[in-house]
């Protein structure tokens, strides 16, 4: 499946960044980051095109249910991020403190 398919400008962007499998296969998280639009406007479109998605899914790898696609918003960058910062400013800290 790739982004044309799904045909939601809203969706323009947006990147998975991880799927998970429940064991028996019924649910499918997927983490992503939104793209140009902000997260909620990207949760909905998302929800909005699950079914078609799920549908996809199920034929490309010939499932016999469809497992139900639960969206989740990676969070991973931005606290990455916070704690790079957090790192920097100790790293700052400790060389003023050791002039």
């Amino acid at each position: 499946m790739t982004y044309s398919e799904l045909r939601d400008p809203r969706l323009s962007g947006v990147q998975f960044t991880h799927v998970a499998f429940s064991p028996d296969l019924s649910v499918c998280r997927v983490w992503y980051l939104p793209g140009s639009a902000d997260g909620e406007t990207t949760a909905a479109s998302l929800k909005a095109a699950s079914g078609y998605m799920r549908k996809r899914l199920g034929e490309s790898f010939r499932l016999r249910r469809q497992p139900e696609l639960r969206f989740v918003l990676d969070e991973s960058i931005a606290r990455g991020e916070a704690l790079e910062d957090l790192i920097e400013d100790a790293v700052r800290k400790d060389q003023a403190a050791r002039k």
